[in-house]
Formats: C-alpha cells, structure tokens, sequence
C-alpha cells in the first residue's frame, strides 16, 4: 500500500487519542513498543559484545547464549532505528502537513536535529566505549526531510538507488580520504568542518549514504500505516509488513552464508588477513574491507553492502510489522505494559542515559583496573567486570528504562530530551507557519 504525503497526512488526522496535550495523545503504540525493543537490542549488543567474543563453540553457557543474542541484535538493532527513524520523521510532521505547512515541516526536522545532533557531538567528545549515533542520525534526518514532501514512487526510488550504490560511494570516499586499508573510521567529528561533513555523509560508522534508504523505507512504512484507516486494514497491513520483511530479511542472512562460505577464507588468504578473518565476518565500521562484488552480497552488519541493508530493513520492517498487526493505530497497551510504552516513547533520552552509564563504567574500570582474559574466536580478550559488560548489568539497564517509562507513564510526560526537542521543534516551525496566525 503507498500514499502520497497529503492523503498519509489526511489519514493521520484521523488518529487521536483522548488528552491531547499529553505524552500519550495521537501515538501509534505499536511504534512506540518497536522503540523500547530498539533500545534493548541495542544495550544487549553493547553489554554482551565481550561476553560473546570469548565464546570458542566450548561448553560455557553464558559465552554461548550472548553469542546467539549478538547475532540476533547486532546491527538489526540500529537498523530497526533507522527505519523508526523515518517513521518518526512522517509522525512528527503529519500535523503541519495535513495544513499545508510544508516549509514549517521541514524546519522543525532540522530544529530538531540541531538538538539530537548536539547531544551526539557531546556524547561523542566524551570517547564512550561505543560509537555515539545520534550526530550521525540528525544529519540523516536533514538529508531524508524533502523526501516527506515527495510522493511515494521517488521515496522508493531514492531508498532503491542508495541501496545498490550507497556502499560503493562510501568505499569511493574513504579510500580517497584514507587511501586502502580496512577498519579507517573516524566519527567523533572533531576535525574540520570538511572532515566531518565526509565522515557523516559517507566515511563514518552510520554514514548517511547507507542510512538514508533506511530512513526512506519508514517513510513508505509510516505512510502506509496512516493510510490504513480501520483496524482491520492495519492489522492486514501489519501481517504484509512482517511477511515481506522475513522475507527479505532472511533471504539476505542465507545468500550471505553461503557466499561467505565460498569466498572469504580464500579472500583473507590472498589479502593476509586471515587471523583478522572472524572479526571480518561479525561486524564492520561502515564499510565493508573492499569493493570485492562478494562483500556486497554479505549481510555483516555495520557494513552497509548491499545484503546488510537488505538484512536490517527486513528485519525493521518485520517487526514493526508484526507490532501493527498486534497494535493497530488507536490501540491501547494493558496498564501494566504502560511503561514499556512510555520507555520507547524516550528513545532520544534513554539512549543518552545508557551511553552515560557506558562511559562511568568504563572510566570505572580504568582506575581499577584487572579483568579476566579469555581465548575466543578471534584470539584473547579480557573479560571485563559485572559492571561493565555481560547478563547482570544489561538486566539493570533494561531495568532502568522499565523504571523511567513508569515515571513518565504516571505523569503522561515526554521524556526530558524529547521535550527540548520538541520545543526546539516547533519554535523552528513557528515563525513562517502562515496557518497559525490565520
């Protein structure tokens, strides 16, 4: 199902919840429970990343299912946000763009990029112990804006192109930046303007080139969505999402497999990486190591290439799928489940929250110092303590945000950050919105 910009926007005016004003008004629940799993997609690949890589295929429970948890939420947990993220996008705007305010909708994306872009570049200075996103995630948000005044066919076409060219772009620019060479990332963005144009657009962990179609396919998802105006339709809409998305999310894991299978172990021999070869194969930097047509087709995440693109929409798409078909817009969550709702309502704010923890624990660590080192798949690594990494502390974190949506649910508020952003959201818009003095 497609919409042009003006019918999704019709349809969502369609869409109200009682207590306008308030956190909960005009919310598409099932969006909101697909950001709380988002998030703790996201921790468990932060928290358990050491705790798989000791993992050698032995007996230790614990190493083992880590290991099969960071397969499941690595990179398909920030590509679920990226897809969320053109979701919001369409969500955010629909008011102004049901009256025309096309130009004001625009601006408030940029105002509230300014404010997601500044938190970023603070994170980021900080030197966390994972990469910081959300610098990343404003500039892709600017970038995918006109596409909200586009209609359907060229969002898809835009999402399509950047699909099947993104990769090889962001391989073009950063081996004229860097020369060759596999690993060269740079995006904490605190070089020059120019350095740190190119590391957004394409030389950076999330570079736009390969985040923009993610964004685009929300679009399209949130669009349908909205256009889908009874209960039934949305639920029908929601079971093809989460069929196309399996699919496609699936088809992209086998193919990468078997392509792996036939081509790595004899590409790391020729290049002599092959002790680097098992890192190669769980995770890249935003690229993958070459241009070999062989990488495009795997589905490693934080690659970019073509099957890992594939792979992480799949699977966005089937879950927020599947969250529609439970949740159709104007549903309403059990009262017990009202903090999970309100949690993923906070994303922008438990984010921030959980990379600030992130970094007091790992400051922590570095005066105290010690650590158990263990032999993985990849060679040695050191074990860092509870309090750093593994099941007990991610338990805590997923706690916490359980704890905050409570706090938020009880007071029907935004969480802190989304507040500002919103604010500077909508003073962005205020100014040459004609419809609001008429």
């Amino acid at each position: 199902m497609s919409a042009t910009p003006a019918s999704a926007a019709d349809a969502a005016a369609s869409i109200r919840t009682p207590a306008s004003g308030s956190a909960t008004a005009s919310r598409v629940v099932a969006i909101d429970v697909a950001r709380w799993l988002a998030i703790v997609g996201m921790m468990s690949a932060h928290l358990l990343s050491s705790v798989a890589a000791s993992w050698t295929g032995g007996t230790d429970a614990q190493a083992h299912v880590a290991d099969v948890v960071i397969a499941g939420a690595n990179g398909n947990a920030s590509s679920l946000f990226a897809v969320l993220a053109g979701v919001s996008l369409v969500l955010a705007t629909r008011s102004l763009l049901a009256r025309g305010a096309r130009g004001a909708a625009l601006r408030s994306v940029v105002g509230r990029a300014i404010v997601v872009g500044a938190v970023g570049v603070v994170l980021a200075s900080t030197a966390p112990p994972v990469y910081v996103v959300l610098n990343f995630l404003a500039f892709a948000m600017v970038v995918a804006a006109p596409l909200l005044l586009a209609p359907s066919w060229v969002v898809g076409a835009v999402a399509v192109a950047l699909w099947l060219g993104g990769s090889q772009i962001a391989l073009a620019v950063r081996e004229w930046r860097f020369g060759e060479g596999i690993y060269r990332v740079s995006d904490d963005l605190d070089g020059s303007p120019w350095a740190a144009l190119v590391d957004l657009v394409a030389t950076g962990e999330y570079p736009a080139v390969t985040w923009v179609p993610m964004l685009a396919v929300g679009i399209l998802v949130a669009r349908a969505v909205l256009a889908a105006r009874s209960t039934n339709r949305a639920r029908v809409l929601g079971l093809g999402l989460l069929g196309v998305g399996a699919v496609v999310g699936t088809a992209a894991t086998v193919v990468s497999q078997r392509v792996m299978d036939a081509e790595a172990d004899a590409w790391a021999a020729e290049q002599g990486f092959t002790e680097l070869l098992p890192w190669l194969l769980r995770f890249g930097t935003g690229t993958p190591p070459d241009a070999s047509w062989w990488w495009q087709a795997t589905a490693i995440p934080h690659t970019g290439t073509i099957g890992d693109v594939a792979r992480g929409v799949g699977v966005g798409v089937a879950v927020i799928g599947a969250l529609v078909a439970l949740l159709p817009p104007g549903s309403r969550l059990p009262r017990a489940l009202a903090p999970v709702r309100a949690a993923g309502a906070a994303p922008f704010t438990i984010y921030t929250l959980h990379v600030c923890a992130l970094l007091a624990a790992s400051v922590a660590w570095g005066l105290a110092g010690g650590g158990e080192v263990a032999v993985g798949a990849g060679g040695e690594t050191t074990l860092p303590p509870w309090y750093v990494a593994g099941f007990g502390i991610l338990g805590l974190h997923v706690l916490g945000t359980l704890v905050l949506g409570a706090l938020l649910a009880r007071a029907d508020a935004k969480g802190p950050l989304e507040r500002i952003a919103s604010a500077v959201a909508r003073s962005f818009a205020a100014p040459r919105d004609e419809s609001l003095t008429r």
